[in-house]
């Protein structure tokens, strides 16, 4: 059964006559290995650094195509969220309806994929609750940035938001990074 999973992950490959062979994961492998990876190499920076790279062109590229496509039920659920959000003080709970957040963004991007891609994301962010920790920080800017997506939203202007977006993570995911550094020395 583990020689399965691992053939299934594209991890091995297994030849009647030839036995068993490792793949290079990279060359082999889906991103369902990235929690995984950054789980077994503790918090490399690089990977972490990586792995925000692909938060940013999703989130980015997620808010332009719901710039083109979201109804205005959607942009009221997002709004409903956002309103919870401003009252929640528990981390805990911030952090999941940070994701669900994520979730309908995603389904008024109306991109399948993209919501698959999150899934990965939120298996990461369950591994690594410092990396949580450090993004949702500063609680007041995230608020923030919730009102700023939605409005990003509602301009329709899908250009101005993919890059709005990445230039807001960009400087987020910094941060963030420089506090995971310092917190392990």
């Amino acid at each position: 059964a583990a020689l399965a999973r691992l053939e299934a992950e594209g991890l091995v490959r297994s030849r009647q006559g030839e036995g068993v062979r490792i793949l290079p994961f990279q060359a082999s492998a889906g991103l369902e290995l990235l929690p995984w990876l950054l789980s077994y190499q503790g918090a490399d920076a690089h990977l972490l650094a990586q792995f925000l790279e692909l938060r940013r062109a999703l989130a980015g590229e997620a808010v332009a195509l719901a710039c083109e496509r979201a109804d205005a039920a959607q942009i009221a659920q997002l709004e409903h969220l956002s309103e919870l959000q401003d009252a929640e003080e528990i981390v805990e709970a911030f952090a999941a309806r940070d994701l669900e957040f994520a979730r309908v963004l995603l389904k008024a991007a109306g991109n399948l994929p993209m919501q698959l891609l999150l899934n990965t994301v939120e298996r990461v962010y369950r591994s690594h609750h410092r990396l949580v920790g450090a993004l949702l920080e500063d609680r007041p800017a995230v608020r923030q940035s919730y009102r700023a997506v939605i409005g990003l939203i509602r301009s329709r202007n899908a250009n101005l938001a993919r890059e709005a977006v990445r230039l807001a993570l960009q400087k987020i995911d910094s941060r963030a990074l420089r506090q995971l550094k310092s917190g392990e020395d």
